[in-house]
């Protein structure tokens, strides 16, 4: 598997294609950031408010997050509440930071 080196956040170690996209857009990684401070995890709505982005941006940005599983989905009610997988691979082996 080819590796990609991310300068711009100070990492030395190189990251593997699927984890890069977690910090190869710059909303993408600061909503890394943002879960990665939230102890509860946050709604879509929540994200968006935040991050002043529209829902489907973050909606999309979430659903590259899930298929490299660097976030988890709890169904609460109507809701979906969003944490990141500190466990997962991007995190624990390539360790891409997920803190400001």
């Amino acid at each position: 598997m080819k590796k990609t080196a991310h300068k711009g956040l100070g990492l030395e170690k190189e990251t593997c294609p699927d984890c890069f996209k977690v910090v190869g857009e710059r909303s993408r990684y600061r909503l890394v950031c943002m879960l990665g401070m939230e102890q509860k995890g946050l709604s879509v709505t929540d994200i968006a408010r935040k991050m002043s982005l529209r829902q489907p941006t973050i909606t999309h940005h979430l659903r590259v997050l899930q298929s490299v599983n660097a976030v988890r989905v709890l169904q609460k009610g109507k809701e979906k509440i969003f944490s990141l997988n500190k466990a997962a691979h991007c995190f624990d082996e390539c360790r891409i930071p997920y803190h400001a």
